[in-house]
């Protein structure tokens, strides 16, 4: 399910770049675009359903019984810091990817894409 999950969110990112062609300042509304945001954001939403709760439930599995309750407080803590840095790095990405030219704007779509990949390709090695 990790794995799966994982995998779901890279087209659900990579997709993203390819919308701003449908994207126009005079039309209120493209239900092309909208649409495609949608599906793009019901996917993104799968993967994050699938691949938290394989997390929960693979790492209550993995840990001893008298350290589940420390290992739970020790993810969420991580889960925290993650929650913390995780807007302040992307938007500093981003300001970095647009400063000079604003096609840039794919460079943290593409970095998100490319560390699923290597969460798809770590979750090879979970025993």
């Amino acid at each position: 399910m990790f794995r799966i999950g994982s995998l779901l969110y890279i087209p659900a990112y990579l997709s993203v770049i390819l919308y701003r062609v449908f994207a126009s300042a005079t039309d209120d509304g493209n239900l092309i675009l909208m649409g495609a945001l949608a599906i793009s954001t019901a996917i993104r939403f799968c993967g994050i359903t699938f691949s938290y709760t394989a997390i929960s439930v693979l790492l209550n599995y993995m840990s001893p019984p008298n350290v589940v309750g420390y290992a739970n407080g020790i993810a969420q803590s991580i889960v925290s810091l993650a929650r913390f840095c995780g807007p302040v790095l992307g938007g500093l990405m981003w300001s970095m990817s647009v400063q000079d030219n604003p096609s840039g704007y794919p460079l943290g779509f593409l970095v998100c894409s490319a560390i699923c990949a290597m969460a798809v390709a770590h979750s090879f090695f979970i025993r």
